[in-house]
């Protein structure tokens, strides 16, 4: 779970140079991480449309995140270009709420540390 401080556009191209598509990518200052990689700063990809299961964060924001490392694939050969947390509105991913928090505290055996 963490805090949204900052947006940018990533496009992701092919490596002939071909745009394939856009997404959006989103640093978060985690506040607690239950599973993952630990990090000051945690950059999670989403679609950039709703259309596409995009989940829309607000900067300033905090939210209970649900990702995962994904190979984000380029379409003309399926060859990975990079590797990645991605989200979308079809996880869990949403708005920080306490009883989430604690929910995934007695999962992972841990108390909340905020």
């Amino acid at each position: 779970m963490g805090k949204v401080v900052s947006r940018d556009t990533v496009l992701i191209t092919h490596p002939s140079g071909k745009p394939s598509r856009v997404m959006l990518g989103y640093a978060i200052v985690p506040d607690r991480i239950f599973k993952g990689v630990r990090s000051d700063t945690l950059y999670v990809y989403s679609a950039s449309d709703i259309e596409q299961c995009g989940f829309m964060f607000t900067i300033g924001e905090s939210y209970v995140i649900y990702a995962d490392v994904v190979d984000v694939m380029e379409g003309y050969n399926d060859e990975a270009v990079w590797k990645t947390w991605v989200t979308s509105r079809c996880t869990r991913t949403r708005a920080f709420n306490e009883e989430e928090v604690t929910s995934l505290g007695k999962l992972s055996g841990r108390r909340r540390n905020r």
